[in-house]
């Protein structure tokens, strides 16, 4: 009895309306809580993608290139980018006494999805047997590139 005279009062009943919305809405956040992922979790890596820019080519097995004292070789070559973005890329030879010139200016940024192909002539100035070995060196756009031999110009 005592409780039903409690709530006839209007004061009152305002009164225990907002204190059971302020419980349910407190329990709710407290219950929800336990199921949503904490933002601010230091185990949380960002993964950046990798940039797949390659060389291939039909003249050759591997990255090696086997030259004769004074010989000369062409070798047709593709940059394909295997990316969803534009990036930048250098190519390089590592040797000695070798000299290595394109067809054509090699440019330094490929497009999406994009396929170059060029034209290198490996000259050896060895009088022995010189093992050149051919490269990319991948880079985002505008980031230096740093290559391990001769970049091909």
């Amino acid at each position: 009895m005592k409780i039903i005279e409690f709530f006839k009062r209007p004061r009152n009943l305002y009164l225990s309306i907002v204190t059971m919305l302020i419980v349910v809405f407190g329990l709710s956040s407290i219950t929800f809580s336990y199921y949503i992922e904490d933002s601010s979790d230091s185990d949380q890596v960002m993964k950046v993608k990798t940039i797949n820019t390659v060389i291939q080519t039909d003249d050759l097995e591997s990255d090696e290139i086997t030259l004769l004292p004074g010989e000369t070789k062409v070798i047709n070559i593709k940059v394909i980018s295997n990316n969803d973005y534009p990036n930048d890329y250098k190519l390089y030879y590592v040797g000695e006494d070798v000299a290595v010139t394109s067809d054509k200016e090699i440019k330094n940024t490929i497009d999406t999805k994009e396929s170059l192909d060029y034209e290198l002539t490996f000259i050896n100035n060895k009088e022995e047997v010189n093992i050149v070995k051919l490269g990319i060196a991948n880079g985002y756009l505008g980031a230096t590139i740093e290559i391990t031999g001769n970049e091909i110009k």
